[in-house]
This record gives structure tokens, sequence and C-alpha cells, in this order.
């Protein structure tokens, strides 16, 4: 698949026309997604308030950057990964996300184990209206859970399944 201003060309040959102005909701999941192809996916699609890109993107870093420029507005996003990614960058576009996304009431970042705790606990702190969680096979401790009983007065549903426990030196 293809993405053009005004129309999505399939591998098969066919055409669809797209209505960029209306869109709200977009997934595109299991698709390798690259800086560039993310930056035409923003300038197309302006008023985005559901993204879900399961397992599609590895430049985490500067994508989350542009999405919370993009998309102040944004309520949903999945940006869980597709197996457990022992990485160690720099988690400067989550907490881009919590400076800027304030309306997040879904947040999937499941087998992101480059995020810091301390982005985390800022995205729980400056999104209070957050419903659903997903921080499964994260890198977290009793400070981040604090943080959500403290914060999260809306949840509804948290799964902390296979969380990597960071203790705490004294």
């Amino acid at each position: 698949m293809k993405l053009v201003h005004g129309v999505v060309y399939h591998s098969w040959g066919g055409r669809k026309p797209i209505y960029s102005s209306k869109l709200t909701h977009l997934k595109i999941s299991h698709y390798p997604l690259s800086n560039k192809k993310i930056k035409g996916i923003v300038h197309t699609f302006q008023n985005i308030i559901h993204l879900d890109f399961e397992g599609s993107t590895d430049c985490i870093g500067k994508t989350l950057k542009l999405i919370a420029k993009s998309y102040p507005n944004l309520e949903y996003l999945n940006i869980s990964a597709l197996r457990l990614r022992f990485k160690s960058e720099n988690d400067i576009g989550l907490s881009a996300i919590a400076n800027s996304c304030h309306r997040l009431e879904y947040l999937n970042i499941s087998n992101r184990t480059e995020f810091s705790e301390i982005s985390i606990c800022n995205v729980i702190r400056s999104c209070p209206r957050l419903q659903h969680l997903d921080l499964s096979f994260c890198k977290i401790s009793n400070i981040t859970i604090e943080e959500i009983a403290r914060s999260c007065l809306n949840l509804k549903y948290l799964n902390l399944r296979g969380v990597i426990k960071l203790v705490k030196k004294p």
C-alpha cells in the first residue's frame, strides 16, 4: 500500500480515494513504517485522535515527538512492539506525548523497554483521562504503581503482565 495525497494505491493495482480532512482513526499494524512514512501520514491525516501503530515502528523517539506535535488531541495511542526490545534508547518521544497529549484515554506501550520509569510516570501524571493502560513487559517499580494509583482515577483496564521490576537502591 502506498499513501499519496488524496488516493490510496493498493499493491493489486486498485485505487481508492481517501478524505484525509475527515479521517480521525488510523490503524497500521505490523507494517514497517519509516520516519519518512510517518511524516507523510501526519501531513496527510491531520485530524487523527485514534492512532494504532502496533508492531509497526522501531524509530520510536522521533516518531513520538512528531505525533505529539501533530496530534495534541490524541485520545488513543498504541505503539506496542511485536516482541521484547531491550534497547537503550532516548525516551524523549514519550516525554513529548506527556507534554502535549493530555486527552489520552488509551495508551499501550507494551514491550517497550526503552522507556524510562520517569517518562512513563510523566505520561501517567499528565494524562488524567487515562482509562486503559497497558504496560506489560515494561520496566517499572513500585513508584509507577503508586503514580497510577494517585493519578489514574478513571482507569478501567490495567495490564502489568510480565513487567520487568526495577529494584531501587536505598
